[in-house]
């Protein structure tokens, strides 16, 4: 079971590799247009990239990207994979360097965000 599972979630690694790091221009005119509505409603705007992707790939996607706060979640797995077989955060390879997360995964991705959103809270306070 595991190990044919493991097999199967590295040849779709393999086949998807061609499109780490691209966006459709539909993704980026959707996110935009979500910053844009957001900002309109004087909102906070959070844009956290794919696990396994380099945040500044989502930089230079968005616009306005001054008055958003960035989450990268590329460290934090490249430590977690490091230890523990990609099969326990990931379910696939949908992306090609990262796929739907399971528990494991969500859990990495929560703890990341709670990191950053206590950190400008309490640089926010500290003004």
């Amino acid at each position: 079971g595991e190990q044919a599972k493991e097999k199967v979630l590295k040849k779709e690694l393999e086949l998807r590799k061609q499109r780490v790091g691209k966006y459709q221009p539909a993704t980026a005119y959707n996110y935009n247009e979500i910053i844009r509505r957001a900002f309109a409603h004087k909102a906070l705007m959070i844009a956290m990239q794919y696990p396994m992707r380099d945040i500044d790939a989502l930089r230079a996607l968005l616009t306005d990207r001054h008055r958003i706060i960035f989450v990268e979640n590329r460290e934090n797995f490249k430590k977690a994979l490091a230890k523990d077989d990609a099969g326990r955060y990931f379910a696939d390879y949908f992306g090609g360097d990262f796929g739907h997360c399971k528990s494991a995964g969500n859990h990495l991705i929560a703890e990341n965000l709670a990191a950053v959103i206590a950190d400008k809270f309490i640089a926010f306070r500290n003004k």
